[in-house]
């Protein structure tokens, strides 16, 4: 392919200049002199030659000059140009409400920690001399935290744990009472510290902490033998676990009627 130009001069004789596409070289400027002569400039024959032996086949696919649009696929139906809005297909549609829907996630259960029980974790028995701690409580409580920080946890002592630790305990537990970070059960509540784990527990659906059978409650509250609505602690070494555990079943004589 050459660009031609044609011009006059003010003789009126005829000049041209020709220029092949693919070299941009000048292959032919001056004035024409003679017409219908048949003599092609061997500079021009060359590009000729060298035209004719390109094929097709070898020329790459020409690249893009503007954005292209795509075709509309069959799920997207009408409306498939750029801005435009997409309709929705009625096969994907249907698609979309039979994907069955996620269900909400549940919040974890709460922790209800009898706190009187596990301020013996640890301690040496009663019979040897051992009294309830209420830093061994606290300890308990901060490792519950950590291990399950989406918890909301109760903490639940008896009114006689304030007596029963070390006199430089007692003003903890009363401060932590008045904080309202542990409760108590009020003066005269039958079954005392447990009734309100137990109550407290129903209340929110939670999991006690506790390493204590509630023997006497078992008749009127059987899912305390129901597996996951019980947590047992032990401490080693200043290491709490925290396992699942099923409370011991009461003979018939040891529950309440």
């Amino acid at each position: 392919m050459f660009e031609l130009e044609y011009s006059y001069s003010k003789e009126g004789l005829l000049a041209v200049k020709a220029v092949p596409q693919r070299t941009g070289e000048v292959v032919l400027d001056g004035e024409v002199k003679v017409f219908g002569d048949s003599t092609v400039p061997p500079e021009i024959e060359r590009e000729l030659k060298d035209l004719l032996a390109l094929r097709v086949t070898d020329r790459g696919a020409p690249r893009p000059t503007h954005p292209q649009v795509s075709a509309p696929s069959p799920d997207h139906g009408t409306g498939s140009l750029p801005g435009s809005v997409r309709v929705p297909s009625p096969a994907s549609m249907a698609k979309s409400l039979n994907r069955p829907k996620a269900e909400p996630e549940q919040p974890a259960a709460a922790l209800v920690v009898d706190g009187s029980n596990l301020a013996w974790n640890g301690r040496p028995p009663r019979s040897a001399g051992g009294r309830p701690s209420f830093q061994a409580l606290e300890a308990a409580i901060k490792s519950l935290r950590f291990k399950h920080p989406e918890r909301d946890i109760h903490v639940v002592v008896d009114a006689t744990l304030r007596h029963g630790v070390e006199p430089g305990e007692r003003r903890l537990v009363e401060d932590a009472i008045a904080a309202g970070m542990v409760v108590q059960p009020p003066a005269g509540t039958e079954g005392r510290g447990d009734a309100l784990v137990i109550s407290i527990a129903e209340e929110v659906d939670g999991m006690i902490v506790s390493n204590d059978n509630f023997a006497p409650f078992q008749r009127t509250s059987p899912w305390l033998l129901t597996p996951g609505r019980v947590l047992g602690a032990t401490q080693s070494h200043g290491v709490r676990v925290f396992n699942a555990r099923r409370p011991n079943a009461a003979s018939a004589a040891g529950r309440r009627s």
